[in-house]
C-alpha cells in the first residue's frame, strides 16, 4: 500500500519555482510518486499570493501567477484533501511549538499531518530545522534538503 505523505507547502513551492534544480526535481518526483495528503492550511498558504497577482496590474507577475495557480490546482486535484479541525490542530501545534521550538505555522502543518493520519511529513526544511526534532514514533518527518 502506498504511504500517505503530508506535504509541507515548501515542497510544492520548490517544485514550482525550480530555483534549485536538484531540489525542484526531487520535489516533483515526490509529488508524482506519492499519495498526497493536504489540508485546509495548504489553501491558506498557497492560494492568496497567486490569486492576488492575477488580479494585479503587472502582466509579468500575472503570467507567472496564472501558471503557479494552475500548478497548485493540479496538485490539489491529485491529493486527498481534508478539512482540519483547527481547535485540535492548535492544541497539538502549541505542544509542538513548546516542546521542539517549531515555528507556529510549521507546528500547525505537523499537527494536521498527525490528525490526517499521514505516514510521512515531507519538507524541504534544513536538516537542522526544529521540525526534524519530532520523534519518529510520533510522526515520521523527512526532508529533501541536502
Amino acid at each position: 500500500m502506498m504511504q500517505r505523505v503530508y506535504f509541507d507547502t515548501c515542497v510544492i513551492i520548490n517544485a514550482f519555482q525550480g530555483k534549485d534544480k536538484e531540489l525542484s526535481d526531487a520535489c516533483l518526483d515526490m509529488l508524482s510518486t506519492s499519495k498526497l495528503l493536504l489540508s485546509d492550511l495548504h489553501h491558506l498558504e498557497l492560494l492568496p499570493k497567486p490569486q492576488r497577482n492575477i488580479a494585479g496590474t503587472d502582466p509579468k507577475l500575472r503570467n507567472i501567477a496564472e501558471h503557479e495557480l494552475k500548478f497548485i490546482k493540479e496538485i490539489f486535484g491529485q491529493a486527498e484533501l481534508f478539512q482540519l479541525n483547527l481547535a485540535d490542530a492548535v492544541k497539538i501545534g502549541i505542544w509542538l511549538a513548546q516542546e521542539f521550538n517549531i515555528k507556529p505555522l510549521d507546528a500547525l502543518h505537523l499537527a494536521a499531518a498527525k490528525i490526517g493520519k499521514a505516514d510521512i511529513f515531507l519538507t524541504t526544511e534544513s536538516r537542522r530545522s526544529p521540525i526534524l526534532r519530532v520523534p519518529e514514533d510520533w510522526l515520521k518527518v523527512q526532508t529533501l534538503a541536502r
